[in-house]
This record gives structure tokens, sequence and C-alpha cells, in this order.
């Protein structure tokens, strides 16, 4: 499931989540997109909804939901994604590139048990 990081996003994420139990659907884990923001200039790290990250116990009580990767907000996806290449090609030196490599792994592995 991808979600953002608010509150009512997460309620969402809940709701679907019960559904999903109900209905027999495996959730592979969460997506977290729109994070954080890395400044392109000092490279800090800024929470884009501050306050409004819940503790993932919130998230998982009651279920089995891993947080597999949190995807920060940056332009050029929006900028690649137009020219049709792939952030992991057009800058794979970037956080979000590197993010979007370390989530295909894991999914490759849980994919693989299945």
């Amino acid at each position: 499931m991808v979600t953002t990081p608010q509150q009512m996003a997460f309620r969402d994420v809940r709701r679907a989540a019960t559904m999903f139990n109900k209905v027999e659907v495996p959730v592979l884990g969460l997506v977290e997109n729109m994070s954080y923001f890395i400044c392109p200039h000092c490279k800090e790290k800024t929470e884009i909804f501050p306050g409004s990250h819940p503790d993932k116990r919130e998230i998982s009580e009651g279920f089995s939901i891993e947080t597999l990767a949190r995807i920060p907000i940056e332009p050029s996806i929006a900028q690649s994604g137009e020219k049709g290449v792939p952030i992991v090609f057009s800058a794979p030196e970037s956080e979000t590139a590197k993010q979007f490599m370390e989530l295909a792994e894991l999914l490759k592995k849980k994919l693989g048990n299945r």
C-alpha cells in the first residue's frame, strides 16, 4: 500500500488493511510517498508534514504491515517522469533513486517467497 505521512492518509491505510484482511488479499507492506524533502543545496532532510508521522505501531496495530520505504519528495521525479526516464536512470545517485532501488529489492525478495 502507498500512502503519504498524514493522519488522514494513515486512517485510509487502516481501513484498506481491514478490507484486505477480510477478503484475504495479502499486503506486502507500506510505502510512504512524499515522506520528506532533501534540500538540494545543504542536503538537510525536512519532514514535509511535521508532527503527522504516526508511530508505526498505530499503523500496524492489529495488522502485519511493514514499512518498506519512505520516498522523499523531489522535483526531479516529476521531471524524469515527464521525459519518460525513471529517476533510477536519470539520477541514480539521488536519495530517491536509492530508496526506489532498495524498495525494488525488498519487493523482489518478498515476491520470491510467494
